[in-house]
């Protein structure tokens, strides 16, 4: 860079490019070890590259051979692809695969794993925002063609109130679904009578509601496959399977379009009048035509909507930083709400005074509690260890302030843009949160798109 700034034929798009391409590298907090991750960083492109394996080499830069440039364009091309990476990028240009068309090809095939697939069949589609009124027709297309009984509510960016979205995240719940799961008792290792229960500081949350390992009578017992997915397949709304488990489902969905453009608007600003038919879907995802957007559905019981809301609207920083204050209260939180362990011993503690207390009952109840009593028993005999106690789940805003976080309004919810020294301090739990959440307020447009602080839900 030095020496092209001080030439006499100094050029200075050139000089911007290194300059852009020095400061990508000096906030990318993992050291570059080749041109191929280098060129993964936005301001790096093929020439500074070449430049860098060069350099790594310990070689005098030269530039590349027609060839040689060719395949580093297209093994950088394949990685703009959702879901492949380094490995799968050279694997194809090696067998090769010159461009995205040609990873149509049945000779590719056996390179791309299903998940693959479909990123090369919808990628174009992945990298373009969703507009607030396109997820709102989602939602109003799902209303329309499911039970009534059931609450359809979008989350994520939506909620975060940003102007574009990485895809539409939707909770949907039915008052005939109530189980609640309990969290597992906490491990050995992290201390079972100081139920404390670890929560990942660094790296990729657990995806809320995703079930890895489900037997087929879960599945079939599902609401959310047997009576959302499966009416809205038939409808036409979606066109791909990512992952499919009894409480989240995660695709491809077409845009549904009306079938007139001159009908009434909805009050809540979406057109209105009657969806083109099924067949017109139907034939438009087999020929890929119209805009397609990534669909996330999560089931959640009513009794959890307000956990569940919680981490399906705040960005991946703020739910790590909502689950680290649970832990420094001595609790812990997921999508289903915020509970507290009672080991053991307290267990015992609280079961003797329920007995001493039912001592005092009148003869007439004296049945009725030996068979309280005979259940406290048969539970404590299930639980060994101790049992989770939910603290609660219904409502966020009293969640937030069991985690002493205060009302943090939803559009606030965008912690990946506070500054490293508030992050750090939120992480603590010696930040007020009042004040920082004016750093969170919401990132600019171009952030929105490239990135937007996304919930992992919403990570293309």
């Amino acid at each position: 860079m030095k020496e092209e700034d001080a030439s006499p034929s100094r050029n200075g798009y050139k000089v911007r490019s290194f300059q852009v391409a020095i400061a990508a590298i000096n906030d990318h907090k993992k050291p570059i070890r080749s041109g191929q991750e280098a060129i993964k960083l936005r301001g790096i492109g093929l020439g500074i590259a070449n430049r860098i394996d060069f350099f790594l080499q310990g070689k005098e830069y030269v530039w590349l051979d027609k060839q040689a440039r060719a395949r580093l364009l297209a093994i950088e091309t394949f990685q703009k692809i959702p879901w492949i990476g380094e490995r799968t990028s050279t694997n194809l240009v090696n067998a090769g695969a010159a461009s995205v068309s040609d990873l149509h090809l049945p000779k590719y095939a056996s390179l791309l794993t299903p998940t693959q697939k479909v990123g090369v069949l919808y990628g174009d589609h992945m990298t373009r925002p969703v507009f607030r009124a396109e997820a709102a027709e989602i939602v109003a297309f799902i209303r329309d063609h499911i039970s009534y009984n059931f609450d359809v509510h979008l989350t994520g960016a939506y909620r975060r109130e940003s102007p574009e979205l990485p895809g539409v995240n939707i909770l949907v719940s039915h008052p005939q679904h109530i189980h609640v799961p309990a969290p597992p008792p906490p491990s050995t290792a992290a201390g079972v009578v100081s139920g404390k229960t670890p929560v990942r500081t660094r790296g990729r949350q657990r995806v809320p509601f995703l079930q890895v390992i489900s037997s087929v009578a879960q599945r079939r017992a599902s609401p959310l496959l047997q009576d959302v997915v499966r009416p809205l397949q038939a409808a036409g709304l979606l066109a791909s399977t990512l992952t499919s488990s009894p409480y989240k489902w995660r695709g491809i969905a077409i845009l549904p379009l009306r079938a007139s453009g001159d009908a009434d608007v909805n009050t809540n600003g979406t057109p209105g009048g009657a969806w083109e038919e099924v067949g017109d879907r139907i034939r438009d995802i087999r020929a890929t035509r119209g805009k397609y957007v990534r669909l996330d559905l999560s089931l959640s019981p009513p009794k959890s909507r307000g956990a569940a809301q919680i981490l399906l609207t705040g960005d991946e920083e703020f739910v790590r930083i909502a689950r680290l204050a649970a832990a420094r209260q001595g609790m812990y939180l997921n999508e289903y709400g915020l509970w507290r362990w009672h080991s053991s011993e307290e267990a015992s503690l609280e079961f003797q005074s329920d007995d001493n207390a039912d001592e005092a009952v009148d003869a007439d109840m004296d049945v009725e509690a030996d068979a309280d009593a005979d259940a406290d028993a048969e539970k404590m005999r299930r639980r060994p260890n101790g049992y989770w106690e939910l603290v609660e789940g219904e409502n966020e805003d009293r969640i937030l302030d069991e985690l002493e976080l205060g009302s943090i309004a939803p559009c606030k919810r965008n912690f990946r843009f506070l500054t490293d020294k508030r992050r750090a301090s939120a992480r603590a739990g010696t930040i007020d949160f009042s004040s920082a959440v004016d750093d969170a307020a919401g990132p600019t447009r171009r952030q929105e798109r490239n990135g937007n602080g996304a919930h992992l839900d919403e990570d293309g």
